[in-house]
Parts: structure tokens; sequence; C-alpha cells
């Protein structure tokens, strides 16, 4: 049997699909890394990182496709001919469609010849390009699994489009409707009959209440926690030793801020705004701060930090920096309820400033000492957070734990082989 899997933002999915790669390979299953090349949206940091030097380096079998996302529109004689004329007419949209097309009848090639058993994805939803495979898995009668690695999304509502009359006939020529304009935001949504596996039962209950049928989601654990497992359960950090050697102050608190996209997010003002709050509290408390970077932070957004912040008692973290081990590292961690971070950090049992203030929605419960909802209430926790000097509840923070996360135990990469194995031979799926 043969398995592919994809990701939209590889720097989220790789080492997860690894885990459960490798796993596979221990049942004599081929499952392969399928690196999509030009893909418009993905980061600069996914397309150097990611490629076929750390493939062969990590021994992880991949199959790559090249799109014509970029290789058409940078092409000689589109620039030197076509573009003055189309950019007269307006006619870039034709472009970006055509492009779109072209690249959705190489995938449809690609999975023709290849024909896989299964597709694993990350999400259903995100990027024009994941859509175009379920099509094409759809059309080709090959089954997907939604690996929801990464639950726990901002409060979306169904989108509503205003397409110019001109710019839907042009869609509904190339038949990218439903590819470009899906208006569902809940996680398994696009295709009624894939299957999805989930971290645990306050995720399934959360996609449940959304209308996703119970039978089609499968409760395996995340396999993003096994490496948070192995390092909680072998005590793999000195902690003191991982401070002294970034050079921090082992005798001072380490605060990490995760950056989590607010600026895309919500928007510079309140970012802005959400920043002084922070500062505020933080300046003069004695503690260290570093700031962590998405991977997808621009410029423009990093500034945003660095005007209220400064330069001083702050360190400042891109993307070559480990975020578990930063987390570990870590007395205070600052992030929202939409980023990835949150989970991961709870598991650790980190005590959290969990910012609410845009009141998004989580399927993760958790305590009221750590939310924040409210511009008050930020100020409030965070500076009960900061005053606290005999460290975390431990009870509080294991309750969290088994409320949340009751499949940690560093075998949800197995379960996940053992899930794809299983609705590889299902009929009917």
């Amino acid at each position: 049997m043969k398995v592919f899997f994809i990701a939209q933002y590889k720097y989220l999915h790789y080492q997860p699909y690894l885990r459960v790669i490798k796993e596979l390979r221990r049942k004599g299953i081929r499952g392969y890394f399928v690196n999509l090349k030009n893909m418009n949206f993905v980061t600069k940091y996914d397309e150097e990182k990611y490629n076929k030097s750390l493939f062969i380096h990590d021994g992880v079998p991949f199959k790559e496709v090249e799109l014509f996302a970029n290789e058409f529109s940078n092409s000689f004689l589109l620039h030197r001919f076509f573009l003055p004329y189309l950019l007269k007419k307006r006619k870039l949209a034709a472009i970006r469609f055509l492009q779109i097309s072209l690249s959705r009848w190489k995938l449809y090639g690609f999975f023709f010849v290849q024909r896989p058993k299964l597709i694993v994805i990350g999400s259903d939803l995100g990027g024009v390009y994941i859509r175009i495979i379920q099509d094409c898995c759809r059309k080709l009668n090959i089954k997907v699994l939604i690996l929801n690695t990464h639950p726990n999304r901002p409060n979306m509502k169904d989108a509503e489009y205003s397409i110019p009359t001109r710019r839907l006939q042009l869609i509904r020529k190339f038949n990218l409707e439903k590819t470009l304009y899906f208006p569902k935001r809940t996680i398994g949504s696009y295709l009624p009959n894939s299957a999805v596996a989930v971290p645990g039962k306050v995720v399934k209950e959360h996609l449940v209440k959304q209308g996703i049928s119970p039978d089609r989601i499968f409760i395996t654990g995340n396999p993003v926690h096994d490496g948070v497992y192995e390092l909680v359960a072998n005590k793999k950090i000195n902690i003191t030793k991982e401070k002294e050697r970034h050079g921090l102050d082992v005798s001072k608190k380490l605060i990490v801020y995760f950056s989590s996209l607010a600026n895309e997010k919500y928007g510079a003002e309140y970012l802005d705004s959400l920043n002084t709050l922070i500062h505020k509290e933080w300046e003069g408390s004695g503690s260290q701060l570093i700031i962590k970077f998405h991977p997808r932070e621009d410029d423009e957004s990093k500034q945003i930090y660095v005007n209220t912040f400064g330069t001083q008692h702050v360190k400042y973290e891109a993307n070559e920096f480990d975020s578990i081990l930063l987390m570990a590292m870590a007395d205070i961690v600052i992030t929202d309820t939409g980023s990835s971070i949150l989970p991961q950090a709870m598991l650790l049992r980190k005590r959290c400033l969990v910012l609410n203030l845009m009141k998004d929605n989580t399927p993760y419960k958790i305590p009221d000492a750590f939310l924040a909802s409210s511009e008050d209430e930020l100020l409030d926790k965070f500076r009960r957070l900061l005053e606290e000097d005999d460290g975390p509840d431990p009870e509080l923070l294991d309750s969290v734990v088994k409320e949340n996360f009751h499949l940690f135990d560093g075998k949800s990469s197995e379960r996940c082989a053992k899930l794809i194995a299983e609705l590889g031979l299902r009929k009917g799926f």
C-alpha cells in the first residue's frame, strides 16, 4: 500500500508526518512525503529548509511535484510580450486562474500515475492546492485522511463572497468555483467522506458540535505531542545548562512570548495595543523576555514588537530556534487561543498567559487562571504570574493535561499508522 503525506505548511507538518511514515515502514507500508514546489503562499523559510537535501538526510521517502504557480508567471514570453498587454487589459486574474488550472492538471496526472491508496493532509480547508488535491482524490477514488495536528484554529465563521460577474464566469469556465471559494470553515467539511484523526475527546466533541459526523472522527492522539512526551518522560533537557548556553540569567524568570501571527489575524492596531499592555506589566519586573516570531511573520510585523519592547533586556528569536526547547526553558509562556503553541505549553505543564481578547474559539479547556479575555484580565493575570515565586500549581497543571490530552503517552504516531493501515483496507470509505 502506498500512502502520500502532503503539507500546506511544512514547518507545521513535516516532523509529525515523518514520525508516522516511520511507523508505517514498520508495518510494511510505503509512506512518502510529497513536496509541492512553487506554491505561491509557501514561506521562504519553508522553501529553504524543507527540500530534497533534508529529505535525503532524514531518510524519508519523498516525491516532488513542481507546480506552475511561479514558473509560468516568470516565463520570458509572458513578461516580454503578454504581461504588458494583460496589465493594460486588467487580465491578471485570468493568468492566476490559468496557473491554478494547469497545476490542477499536473497534480491530477501525478496522482493518476502514482495511484496512492490514501493521502494524508493536515487540514482540508487551507490553501487552494490542498483543495485541488482533494478534488483529484474524489475523481480517482483515493482515500483522504485529515491528520488534524493543529485543531485550535481562530474562530472563523463560514465565508461569504461577492464576486464580479465576469470573474465568476471565468472561474466557472475553469471549474474552480468550489476550489477557490469554498465557504465552510470547519475541519472535515470539504469532502464529506474524508476521515479525520484528532488528538483527543475534546477536539472530537468540538467537531461534532460543528456538524462533522462522529463516524468520520478517530481519536489517535497527536504525533506532534510524541516529541513533547519524549522530552517530559526522558527528561532530556537540563534547563539550567540550556539557559546558560543561550546567555540567559538562571536566577531570573524567563518569559517567552510567541507572536502567533497576531498582526495578520487581528491587525496592527490590536497588536500594538496588546504589546503595550504586556510591556507595561513586564517592564520593571526583573524578568527576562524572549519574543519568538512565527515562521510566517513578516518584517513589518516584527517591527511592531521592536517598537514597543525595544532591544534592551529582550531577545528576538526567529525560525531557527526550537520552540519546544524554548518552552521547556520558560517560566511563563504567552500565546493565544488560536496558536499551535498552546497545547504544547500545557503538556509541558507551563504557566501560560493565554490571550483571548478577540474571543476566539478553541476546543481546549483552559484554566481560568491562565485565560485573559479582556485588557483588565490580561493585566491582572500577567501580574499574578510574574509575582508567583513558588512555581506552577502541580495539581492544576496535571488536571489541564488530563482533561485535554488523555492520550499523551508517546504512541500517537503508532496509532495514526494503525488507523491508516485500517482505512486502507476498509471498503466503503
